[in-house]
């Protein structure tokens, strides 16, 4: 299964580190408004991780089978329907 996190701050990170330690779990992509926590999480989980500050560019793609939204909470609607 590959999943993605909008969301990369403390939640979101804690959240997806859970997440990859199930077996057969893949991180495929992060997106995050702060470009550090980007940067972070390539060091973290590869270079060639995508990342983006554009939530709907993880939404758009067709590889993606889960999504980790971990943004502050009035962003959590607007972000689930699109």
């Amino acid at each position: 299964m590959k999943i993605a996190v909008i969301g990369a701050g403390i939640m979101g990170f804690n959240n997806l580190r859970t997440s990859i330690q199930v077996p057969g779990v893949k991180l495929v992509g992060v997106c995050d408004l702060y470009s550090g926590r980007l940067e972070r999480s390539k060091e973290l989980f590869g270079k060639d991780l995508f990342t983006t500050r554009n939530y709907r560019k993880i939404l758009d793609r067709k590889d993606i089978d889960a999504v980790i939204v971990a943004t502050r909470d009035h962003w959590h609607d607007r972000i689930s329907r699109f």
